[in-house]
């Protein structure tokens, strides 16, 4: 999510396609089109209700030791925070072993990804490019926690890669939030 500027899932999305990544569009042409924070949720939920299976994979090694497993419908929520991502996930699995059956629903994770703080430094970001829309302040954009490296992408288009020390160590030990701007030319 993080890479392809707040969404997982980004067809029929407005998103700037470079030669190895995809990035949203925080601004375009004068808008705001920062993703929501409910939007980011609900592709989480999303994609752990479509891929958990896949990463499952029908729970074949336990099969063999001659259990018997069980699976209700799944649903995840997920809430963006500030400081952290917490997910719930509702996912009844049934275990039978001889003369003994257990059910376990409920699971839930804590991340400590500060994918909501980084959201708000975007949107702020958005709102100095809607203020003056023939400028990019660097000098403001050292203000925040996070690292923010500026390229230009050709056509009016600015990619901003932002890396955060303090979130949660992923891809080669930093989190990384990529997104883009377009400028009218």
């Amino acid at each position: 999510m993080g890479q392809q500027g707040g969404y997982i899932y980004t067809d029929k999305k407005l998103v700037y396609k470079g030669e190895n990544a995809t990035y949203a569009y925080h601004y375009y042409e004068g808008k705001d089109t920062t993703p929501s924070i409910t939007d980011m949720e609900n592709d989480i939920s999303a994609y752990i209700e479509n891929n958990l299976n896949l990463c499952l994979n029908g729970f074949a090694p336990y099969k063999d030791k001659s259990m018997g497993i069980e699976t209700g419908q799944m649903k995840a929520d997920t809430t963006i925070g500030i400081d952290d991502i917490s997910i719930k996930l509702n996912y009844p699995v049934t275990v039978t072993e001889g003369n003994e059956k257990t059910t376990v629903k409920d699971y839930s994770i804590a991340l400590p990804i500060r994918l909501g703080y980084i959201n708000s430094v975007i949107k702020l970001i958005s709102g100095k490019e809607i203020e003056d829309p023939d400028w990019i302040d660097l000098e403001y954009l050292t203000t925040f926690d996070v690292n923010i490296n500026v390229r230009f992408g050709g056509n009016g288009n600015v990619l901003y890669e932002i890396t955060d020390p303090k979130s949660a160590k992923v891809n080669n030990g930093v989190y990384l939030f990529n997104t883009a701007s377009r400028f009218k030319e």
